[in-house]
């Protein structure tokens, strides 16, 4: 079956599109969950409404502005164009969700964009690990 390639994923004859496997990054996983705890462990211990407030204001500037403006729709697709000035200061606040450095996203994205340009591919985290078609 022959392999799709993609702007910038381009398979070479001993590629395969279902083989593979997922690798568990311990160091990153206690990280996550470390600080998911702290977080948890501040809120219910010391609940102050200023501290929800300027957390939600956190989020929305990391996740929002920085991940989903900054990394995904300027840095991966270049779906607009800002000063350079801005562009490094939406990817640097896009790197504080802790999902992975620039370089690292592009990597996930395109290969998550591959493997569902393919006639089969293996299950996603997308697909909450059910295996299915494209």
């Amino acid at each position: 079956m022959p392999l799709i390639a993609t702007n910038r994923a381009i398979p070479t004859s001993d590629t395969s599109a279902t083989e593979g496997r997922i690798l568990w990054d311990a160091p990153k996983s206690l990280w996550w969950f470390g600080n998911m705890a702290g977080a948890i462990t501040a809120i219910t211990v010391f609940p102050q409404r200023d501290a929800v407030l300027v957390m939600l204001i956190l989020i929305v500037i990391t996740v929002c502005a920085g991940h989903s403006v900054g990394m995904h729709r300027l840095l991966i697709h270049r779906t607009f164009e800002a000063p350079l000035w801005l562009e490094r200061l939406l990817v640097w606040l896009g790197t504080l969700v802790g999902m992975a450095a620039p370089i690292s996203v592009f990597d996930i994205h395109d290969s998550r964009d591959w493997h569902q340009h393919q006639t089969v591919c293996p299950a996603h985290s997308a697909r909450f690990f059910t295996a299915s078609s494209c």
